[in-house]
């Protein structure tokens, strides 16, 4: 339901795609590929090395693209949930900012995703355990910025407020007055 409520849910119920359904012939058919591959190496059948990796080709292919079906709807969802969450203390001055963050977002997680899903395609136990370490440091570098974002928008409000407030005084004076008529603006 909540999935549904997404920009990609909205786009996925609009074409008649039903996720549940292909996420549960995804597990369907992973369950009877593990038993066909159980049932050879049961028997001890000749040349059933060649066929049970054939077996093991198509659950990894199937297991990245259940990986692929279950994550790129969820790393939406985590996205427009983040990007609601960080654009709260900017949302009346940046209206944009919220979709700009749950698009870089979405990019960014999505990717991840599919990484994932290529290394359980390929089998690749080093190509996941680099994505798995890489983690942690993209979240930090997605929160340094979103920190940094705050923190500049603070600041400048601050300047600018000193600024405004230092000006008005300025162009009582004297030299406020000189700079005036010089043509020179605060």
């Amino acid at each position: 339901r909540f999935f549904e409520k997404t920009v990609v849910g909205e786009r996925l119920k609009e074409a008649g795609v039903d996720l549940g359904g292909i996420i549960g012939t995804l597990v369907f058919t992973l369950v009877i590929v593990l038993s066909i591959m159980m049932a050879i190496n049961a028997l001890n059948i000749p040349g059933g090395i060649f066929i049970v990796e054939i077996v093991r080709i198509i659950v990894n292919v199937i297991g990245g693209l259940l990986v692929i079906s279950v994550g790129v709807p969820l790393a939406v969802l985590g996205a427009e949930y983040l990007a609601k969450l960080i654009a709260i203390p900017v949302k009346d001055r940046h209206e944009t900012f919220q979709s700009i963050v749950s698009m870089v977002l979405s990019i960014l997680l999505i990717m991840f995703i599919f990484g994932i899903a290529l290394a359980i395609m390929l089998g690749s136990p080093i190509l996941l355990q680099m994505l798995s370490a890489s983690l942690p440091a993209g979240v930090m570098a997605g929160v340094i910025i979103v920190i940094g974002y705050m923190l500049g928008d603070i600041v400048g409000g601050f300047v600018k407020d000193v600024v405004e407030r230092l000006a008005k005084p300025t162009e009582e004076t004297d030299v406020g007055k000189a700079l005036k008529t010089a043509g020179i603006d605060l």
